[in-house]
């Protein structure tokens, strides 16, 4: 071998020394191929040891195996195992990088990297359903049953003696595919769910079953709780939420999945009447009344950080004007920002968001953000579909950022705000 590696044509089979510290030579250019190197050193036991090449050209004994360099440090063929953490930060990015942006994620794409070895398929296997999403009972039935098998086939992954379905940390379901199975997720941080198919009637109930179902273990470790499509937000659920998950830190709830503003007019007022959008002024007199009622259900969650409540601040019969306007245009529903009669009570209505946060902040000591639903912000566009993946995401079931945030700052024993979308 030459100095920059290359290899020469001349080939050299077999050298054999008789003295334990003699080095051998080699005779002129290097061999031609590494598989045509023949090595033999004997030392005066007859024990056969491996050799070693120098940049020199000279070979030594080397009790480990065979090396051969042209830098000045030999370094050793022999592959190296890589280390746990570097592999899960390859198969992490992996399956954020690809997997997830399927819908549903696919456990076909995963199968190739989870047969490579044994640690490969631990740890993808517990990656891949760290997050699991559920859009119907079918598809919830077969991941159960995936993890039964995953299971079985390999003790290591019991999910239900460990506790948690593989270290599953998070859940996006829609409540039609409840199942008594929840209960085996013991070690659930963040929980989403769909509240599409409910109706006035059966949205407390739903709700009521589903923390019912979570496991005692689940229902202290849940942080993030995510409930969309809401067909109301009212004190009666949020003082269900609160006694049953004391340990929450963002919760968002939202109830204007519900409207789709794609659609036309008519079709925009069907939906408005299975849905609680606008509390004010039919449900509270005024803004401040209804964030007191809020935050009075609230108070017991001493960790609470983050907080959005999808319901507009505007008054109910906005939304009734801004379509009669449509009806004059289009046969479709334009933007507020592009209705010149709605907006003169834009300035109205983010003052109300703001004055509603600072009242919220009082009781809520740990709140540094506050969210509601707003017709005055963001793009006006709606999903035709989309996942709640949880509340730090901008993608919010069918909505694209009808809301506000309002940012929380605490100084000198008053309360203020900064508006940040």
């Amino acid at each position: 071998m030459t100095r920059d590696g290359a290899w020469c044509s001349q080939r050299t089979t077999t050298f054999q020394g008789r003295s334990r510290n003699l080095p051998l030579t080699i005779p002129g250019p290097a061999i031609a191929s590494l598989s045509d190197l023949n090595l033999k050193l004997y030392d005066d036991e007859c024990s056969r040891r491996p050799a070693r090449i120098w940049p020199s050209g000279t070979y030594r004994r080397s009790v480990r195996c065979l090396l051969i360099s042209s830098f000045p440090q030999a370094y050793d063929l022999a592959c190296g195992v890589l280390p746990n953490e570097l592999l899960e930060l390859t198969i992490h990015f992996f399956v954020d990088s690809y997997v997830r942006h399927t819908t549903p994620p696919k456990f076909s794409l995963m199968s190739p990297l989870s047969l490579a070895s044994k640690g490969c398929r631990r740890t993808s296997l517990r990656i891949f359903f760290s997050r699991i999403i559920v859009t119907s009972q079918k598809q919830w039935n077969g991941v159960f049953k995936l993890l039964v098998a995953q299971t079985i086939s390999d003790p290591a992954l019991d999910s239900f003696r460990s506790g948690g379905s593989c270290h599953a940390s998070a859940l996006d379901w829609t409540s039609v595919s409840l199942s008594r199975r929840l209960n085996f997720f013991r070690q659930l941080k963040r929980l989403s769910t769909d509240f599409y198919r409910e109706g006035l009637s059966t949205q407390h109930d739903r709700l009521k079953l589903i923390l019912n179902t979570l496991n005692a273990r689940a229902l202290s470790c849940l942080c993030v709780l995510t409930l969309t499509s809401l067909p109301r937000t009212d004190p009666k659920m949020l003082r269900l939420i609160a006694q049953t998950l004391p340990g929450l830190e963002e919760l968002y709830l939202s109830c204007i999945e519900r409207l789709d503003f794609n659609s036309p007019w008519y079709c925009l007022q069907e939906s408005l009447s299975c849905t609680i959008h606008s509390p004010i002024p039919s449900v509270c007199c005024d803004h401040l009344r209804l964030a007191t009622s809020y935050a009075n259900e609230l108070t017991v969650l001493r960790r609470l950080s983050r907080l959005h409540i999808g319901v507009f601040l505007s008054d109910e019969q906005l939304l009734e004007c801004h379509i009669d306007h449509a009806e004059l245009v289009s046969d479709r529903v334009p933007s507020f920002d592009g209705c010149a009669i709605c907006h003169e009570s834009r300035d109205i209505v983010q003052r109300r968001e703001s004055e509603a946060a600072i009242y919220m902040a009082r009781f809520l000591p740990s709140l540094k953000s506050m969210g509601w639903s707003s017709l005055f912000h963001g793009p006006r566009e709606q999903q035709s579909k989309s996942t709640t993946p949880g509340v730090e995401d901008d993608r919010r079931g069918k909505s694209c950022r009808l809301s506000t945030r309002v940012e929380i700052i605490r100084r000198n024993r008053s309360i203020t705000c900064r508006r940040v979308e």
